[in-house]
């Protein structure tokens, strides 16, 4: 898991403040989250996974509570490689939706899509407060 987190958060500038999201199951690290690139109304989101099972309804309920109901965002970014189709299925299976592409944006000149989850669609919310919206999650 460490390697795997080391190639993929090499996006992620750790000079910046960030917040680190662990998902550890059965002692050991399964996923983790790093939001970063926080503007008030939105916040950029890098993951990493090993173990799919790490998407439980209660882990969702975090990770989403820290950006909309801690941060107060709008919205959450993600940027995939677009070669990456795996994730962008998982990503909009979340609920994130496609806003654009970016040729040449990773260091290997691959191009990047970028996804936006917002607060007002998000499944893994309730109320204001706090509590999950069990008729969508």
């Amino acid at each position: 898991m460490q390697r795997r987190l080391s190639h993929i958060f090499t996006n992620v500038d750790m000079m910046m403040p960030c917040t680190a999201i662990g998902v550890v199951m059965e002692s050991r690290w399964v996923a983790g989250l790093v939001f970063n690139n926080y503007r008030q109304t939105d916040i950029q989101v890098t993951v990493a996974a090993d173990d799919k099972r790490w998407c439980t309804r209660k882990v969702m309920q975090a990770v989403h509570h820290y950006p909309f109901v801690q941060m107060g965002c709008l919205r959450v970014t993600c940027i995939v490689e677009e070669r990456n189709q795996p994730t962008l299925a998982f990503l909009e299976h979340w609920g994130f939706k496609r806003e654009g592409t970016h040729p040449f944006l990773f260091s290997n000149g691959s191009t990047g899509v970028s996804l936006g989850l917002y607060r007002d669609n998000c499944r893994w919310l309730g109320d204001t407060h706090g509590k999950v919206n069990t008729r969508t999650a």
